[in-house]
Parts: C-alpha cells; structure tokens; sequence
C-alpha cells in the first residue's frame, strides 16, 4: 500500500464519525409590506447522525445581528472598520428574529421545549436527549423584521432581498457544535450550514412577483388579495428569496435548468444576455448545472450575493448597463 492511500485511509477513519447531520426544512410564512415583516412557521427535521447524544440543538438567529441595540458580533466587529450607524437609515426599523415558541412534532402529545436567545444564536433544550441515529421534529413559530438593506439582506423602495432570514440549525462537525468559530454574523465571513430539502410556501400580496431557491411547484390565488407561491428544494445549504411588485421577469432554457431573470428597468435587461452567455459557457467547460432551476434578481443590496440556486445582484444606471453591453 503506497503511502498516499494509506494517509488517506488514515484520515477517512479519524473523520468516520464527522457525517453531517441530515436536517429538513419545511416553512410556510407570509410577507407583509406594510409593517416589513416576515411571520409564520417552520418544522425543523434533524436525524442525528454525529456520534454523541445530543441534550441541546443551536440555533442562528441571523436578523438579530442588524438589532438597534447593536450588542451583536457584527456590531461590535464592524466597529473596528467604520460607524456602523452610517448602516441604519432614517425611517427604517433595524432587524430582528423573535421565537415565540418550540414544539417537538413527533411526541404526543406536542411537548412545548425550552429555549433561550442571546444575540444571534439560539439554546434549545430537549427534555429527551437525542441518541444517535434517532430523529426529532421541531415546530418554531417566528416572526422576522425586516430592516433597511443591510449586508445580504433588507428592503428598500419595496424591493425585499430576503437572505439569512428564519431560524436555522448550527451545523455539528467534527469539533462538535461550531460554536467558536460560527455562532454569530460575522462582519467579514460566509455562512456554513448542513445541506437538506426545503419546502417552503411564500404569501405575498397580489401584485408582488417573487423569486426563490429552488423549483416553484405551484401557485394559490388566496382571499383578500394574496396569493401563494410554494417551491421545493433539494440538496442545498440556504433558502434565500425576493420579492417586488415592478419585477419584470424573463426565462431560457440552458441545458435542463430553466434561468429567471427579474429585473426592474429596461436598461438592466442586460443582465439575461450574459447570465444566459455565463450559464452556457459553464455549462461548456465545467459541466451541466446541477440544479433544474436557478435565478438571477435584481436589487439594492450593495454588491452580489450567491445563494443556492439565486443571486442578488445590484442594480445599476443605465450607463453602466451600456458599458457591460459594449464592453
């Protein structure tokens, strides 16, 4: 046995026990415009599959990062950059995340769990310790407040970029739960998070167009003027979505993988022409995409963010598009 193999045998026995945790999510929730607020529920399905029983699961609480307080780690890390107040625009509510409460769905009756939330993460005891290889459900109730653009996520000119949004699992790796390293919103870092399924259903007002990770399944006209959009996604790390009542969307097909592209101007129709030209090219020298669908939107978060199956792009003037178009 030559070195090399056996270094590598060596190390997929040391790790064996690093599996990741399989963990499901299904949400059904509704925007509401007026207030800038998220509410709804989400259940949390988790098999343990690490090697300790586990008595507590860890929660992130993203929004809780962008509270007016300002006690969070990005607040206290943006600091040593710049006032993070330049970040809190007059006449915007900062964000925030809150639980109201924890039930375990698959006892019987529905057991009511402790928890408790300090900044941005989230304690949840259970009252039967998880052993391995066993599973647990969770109903959360929340609601999110959604602040003026701030990083990945905000609204602004009722343009919704909805990243980092609903409570999320901490991810167990081979050091265990990743609280040193993980437990708050860095100011400069990404995000690390189990991959799973989700099945989330949006309610948005009529006249608001959305986009999202993942396929979109169907779609409900509802009383009062709202209507449902559910989609499904498999195999991802995030949920991240958008919603604005001026999207103006356009579709192609590359390969199996349908591409939307939500823009608000006719200027920044631009973006199909490339990310149609990107996909292609990638398609070409990487290989196919792997997902049937993916999404490219428009909007005011300072930059691009790429999510599982969407990405936030910034907008831009007209000079700018003409510029990308000649260039």
């Amino acid at each position: 046995m030559n070195k090399l193999l056996f270094s590598l045998l060596l190390f997929l026995d040391a790790n064996a026990h690093a599996l990741p945790n399989q963990v499901n999510y299904q949400m059904s929730v509704e925007l509401h415009p007026v207030t800038d607020q998220i509410t709804g529920k989400e259940i949390v399905q988790l098999t343990n599959k690490t090697p300790e029983t586990l008595d507590k699961l860890y929660f992130h609480v993203y929004p809780n990062a962008f509270r007016w307080e300002k006690d969070s780690t990005y607040m206290q890390e943006i600091q040593k950059f710049e006032n993070p107040d330049l970040h809190f625009l007059k006449g915007k509510n900062g964000s925030w995340l809150k639980i109201y409460s924890i039930q375990n769905t698959l006892q019987a009756p529905l057991k009511t769990l402790d928890f408790s939330v300090e900044k941005e993460l989230m304690t949840v005891k259970l009252q039967t310790p998880l052993k391995p290889g066993q599973s647990i459900g969770l109903e959360i109730d929340f609601t999110t407040q959604i602040g003026a653009i701030m990083e990945r996520s905000g609204v602004w000119k009722q343009n919704f970029s909805i990243g980092q949004w609903f409570p999320k699992l901490m991810v167990y790796d081979e050091n265990g739960w990743a609280l040193k390293h993980n437990a708050g919103y860095h100011y400069i870092g990404e995000f690390y998070g189990d991959f799973g399924n989700y099945d989330v259903d949006i309610t948005v007002p009529t006249e608001i167009k959305i986009g999202a990770t993942g396929h979109q399944t169907k779609e409900e006209d509802l009383p009062n003027h709202k209507k449902r959009y559910f989609f499904h996604a498999e195999n991802v790390h995030d949920f991240a979505w958008v919603a604005d009542p001026a999207y103006n969307e356009e579709t192609f097909k590359v390969g199996h993988t349908t591409l939307h592209i939500l823009t608000h101007h006719p200027e920044t129709k631009v973006i199909s022409q490339f990310a149609k030209a990107a996909l292609e090219y990638i398609t070409q020298r990487v290989g196919p995409y792997p997902y049937d669908d993916f999404t490219v939107a428009e909007t005011y978060y300072n930059g691009t963010m790429e999510y599982p199956q969407i990405i936030f792009v910034k907008t831009f003037p007209a000079s700018l598009s003409r510029w990308v178009e000649r260039d």
